[in-house]
């Protein structure tokens, strides 16, 4: 059988490949969604929620400009570098658990990483403006 002028047939060296880096990445997923469903039944003693403790990771890095707001799905929590918003799935962005406050604080993070990122490149810039990216690899000095 053939697709595109392609012989379709079984190869077990690509099953053997992907077996064997699939089962670090299936083992990853699986420790971070039980350890999430472990911590989320633990509350929180100051009694914060997510957003409430991303605002003031945020607040205590003097972060201004980023929009915290609720997202869609099950530990889908991201930071948006573009938009400048922190988006939480809901059992973070409402939870008053350990699991929630961490994976809050952890995207908050990332928010802080961007800023000093983005300082960075702008000190950089300003040393050197003649000097373009090379790699385009989004480093500023690349």
């Amino acid at each position: 059988m053939t697709l595109f002028g392609w012989m379709l047939f079984w190869d077990p060296t690509y099953m053997l490949i992907m077996g064997i880096t699939m089962i670090p990445a299936l083992w990853a997923s699986y420790r971070v969604k039980s350890t999430f469903a472990r911590y989320a039944k633990v509350g929180i003693g100051s009694g914060m929620s997510g957003a409430e403790a991303a605002a003031q990771v945020l607040r205590s890095a003097n972060i201004r400009g980023v929009t915290i707001e609720p997202h869609q799905g099950f530990l889908s929590d991201h930071y948006d570098p573009r938009a400048k918003a922190l988006r939480l799935s809901p059992k973070v962005y409402a939870g008053r658990t350990v699991a929630a406050v961490a994976v809050a604080a952890h995207e908050a993070g990332h928010a802080i990483q961007d800023d000093v990122g983005t300082r960075r490149c702008a000190s950089a810039r300003r040393s050197f403006p003649s000097r373009p990216s090379a790699t385009g690899s989004g480093s500023c000095l690349s």
